[in-house]
């Protein structure tokens, strides 16, 4: 695999801290560089999903004896079910987005075919990575959207924030696809609109 040798062991998250949003930890707003929503999204749920999913939840029972390498491939999973992606947009992802690709534990310069990406995703339980998304997707939205709660708050599975509901009139019977475009939409939307004045006062 070809790993990304600046990432920190999964242990420490290896996520940088987020910026631009209400919960960033950058205290100098001349300093935050403006990241797109979607990449924003993907580095809150994968933070999520290795620090608090992995670790305070029996969804993954033998994570703390997995591999790095294993451990990448959960990440690359989590990450294709979150945006819905098949394997050669899964590729395309991790080499255009290289903060991302270095939260999952991969090289940008130099990412997994999507040929191996499938053969090494495939050997993984769909339904843990399902799970695992939606649940990080759902803390991602804590991190990004108003009246969120701080990310040391919430618990491995935590509802939407009430800002959210505010936004969509999610009905339950939508297919799990649907909620994390859905949920990809809101956050774009948000972000596009409210970057500048969460920028001034962050």
């Amino acid at each position: 695999m070809d790993r990304n040798p600046d990432t920190p062991a999964p242990e420490t998250g290896g996520i940088p801290p987020s910026s631009g949003t209400h919960h960033g930890q950058e205290k100098d707003p001349s300093r935050r560089v403006q990241r797109p929503p979607e990449v924003e999204r993907a580095l809150a749920a994968l933070e999520h999903f290795k620090n608090v999913i992995t670790l305070k939840s029996d969804l993954i029972d033998d994570w703390e004896t997995l591999d790095e390498d294993t451990r990448s491939w959960y990440c690359a999973g989590v990450l294709r079910e979150l945006f819905d992606d098949g394997y050669r947009d899964l590729q395309e992802r991790l080499g255009e987005q290289p903060q991302v690709a270095g939260a999952v534990g991969l090289s940008s310069s130099n990412p997994p075919h999507y040929s191996t990406l499938s053969r090494q995703i495939g050997k993984l339980d769909e339904n843990i990575l399902e799970q695992a998304a939606q649940w990080a997707s759902d803390a991602a939205l804590h991190q990004l959207l108003p009246q969120g709660k701080s990310p040391h708050l919430l618990g491995p599975n935590p509802s939407k924030p009430r800002f959210y509901y505010e936004i969509v009139d999610e009905e339950w019977s939508v297919e799990m696809d649907e909620k994390m475009r859905q949920a990809t939409r809101v956050v774009g939307e948000y972000l596009a609109v409210n970057y500048p004045t969460l920028l001034a006062h962050g």
